[in-house]
């Protein structure tokens, strides 16, 4: 009867965890159950991807230039941020465990003035650029960029300020360390859209 009852509970238990409302995939990196839609049900076995995490970490690894340093790979990715996002769109969003949303094109763009100057200067020079945007009626300033994209500027001119370091690895696990280190949770998901779709 205990047994029963055990698996009764667990199946429930596992009912909640993974929604049939939901189809899913599982990184092929970490393991990790990634949602691939909310619409659906169950495991997608065919699905061969990453989680956000991976995905991210991967891509910012692999824009690096052999011998190419962590400095130099942020500097030339920040440059073509100013001009376009220069990546994949599945990993341009990332989204932290609390729900915080970081954009990568303003990230990599603060990163890249946060080392040439300081993190605060970064930070002054992205709020100019959103009060620019909002002023000239673009919908990406309204209001202010809104919370992603200043989190982002202020995440990417910390992490040039304080985490960027060219002897310490790929610049993806050091950009994955440093937007887990904010206080935010672990990163739970990329995507192309703010939405996460």
């Amino acid at each position: 009867m205990k047994r029963a009852l055990c698996l009764v509970l667990a199946a429930a238990a596992l009912a909640a965890t993974i929604s049939l409302a939901e189809t899913h995939g599982i990184c092929r990196v970490c393991g990790e159950w990634v949602v691939l839609t909310k619409d659906g049900a169950g495991l997608n076995r065919d699905w061969s991807g990453t989680c956000g995490r991976c995905g991210l970490r991967e891509y910012l690894n692999g824009t690096a230039a052999e011998g190419e340093d962590p400095d130099a790979t942020v500097d030339r990715l920040g440059d073509e941020s100013r001009k376009g996002w220069p990546g994949p769109e599945e990993v341009r969003y990332v989204r932290l465990e609390d729900g915080t949303l970081i954009d990568m094109r303003h990230f990599l763009a603060a990163a890249d003035v946060g080392q040439d100057h300081n993190h605060a200067l970064a930070e002054i020079l992205g709020w100019m650029v959103e009060v620019a945007q909002w002023v000239s009626g673009q919908e990406s300033g309204a209001p202010l960029g809104g919370n992603e994209d200043l989190e982002s500027n202020r995440a990417g001119a910390l992490f040039a300020d304080d985490d960027l370091d060219a002897d310490g690895g790929g610049v993806g696990d050091q950009v994955v360390d440093s937007l887990e280190s904010l206080g935010h949770g672990r990163i739970t998901g990329a995507s192309g859209s703010k939405d996460g779709d």
